[in-house]
């Protein structure tokens, strides 16, 4: 594993896949939902919150590529809390 920095513009951000996802407070996975039922484990019975999930197309001098960004990340681009563009949780 290594890290390093890429230097390049955001071209677009794709929201076909969906741009954010609701999550757990308590163990930060993914809430499922399959024919209208929400699928929580044990401690996650109540706590819940929306966590961004970008799907960038970026672009530098060698072309483009996509890259996907989760909340940490995307918050630093965005500069703005998910919750804040899209509202409180009131329909789980």
């Amino acid at each position: 594993v290594e890290k390093c920095i890429v230097v390049c513009t955001v071209e677009a951000i794709e929201s076909e896949m969906g741009w954010y996802y609701l999550s757990c407070k308590v163990c930060s996975k993914k809430v499922q939902y399959e024919r209208g039922f929400v699928f929580l484990t044990k401690l996650c019975i109540v706590f819940f919150f929306n966590r961004y999930k970008l799907h960038l197309v970026v672009l530098d001098h060698t072309g483009n590529s996509k890259f996907l960004l989760f909340d940490h990340l995307a918050l630093q681009l965005v500069n703005q809390p998910c919750i804040e563009l899209t509202g409180p949780i009131t329909d789980v």
